[in-house]
């Protein structure tokens, strides 16, 4: 089978296939698009599994800063 007859198969089908798949890309991208910002937060770190007789050093606490869209501008829990 040439290549010529291949892409020439079922082209309608094809067609059909990436005009659904945009379609579909769009209705995603663009639904209930929330607040694009960004926000800053102060959060104290815990070093979790350290093995026995070791230690970490560094910050108490960081600065973190958040953006992207939300629908709530979230507020990060302190652990």
């Amino acid at each position: 089978m040439s290549v010529n007859v291949s892409l020439k198969r079922n082209s309608g089908l094809k067609i059909i296939s990436v005009i659904l798949a945009l379609l579909l890309w769009f209705y995603i991208g663009y639904q209930e698009q929330g607040k694009v910002g960004s926000d800053y937060a102060q959060v104290k770190l815990r070093y979790l599994n350290l093995g026995e007789g070791l230690s970490a050093a560094g910050p108490e606490n960081v600065s973190l800063r958040i953006w992207g869209a939300f629908r709530e501008r979230p507020r990060p829990q302190l652990i």
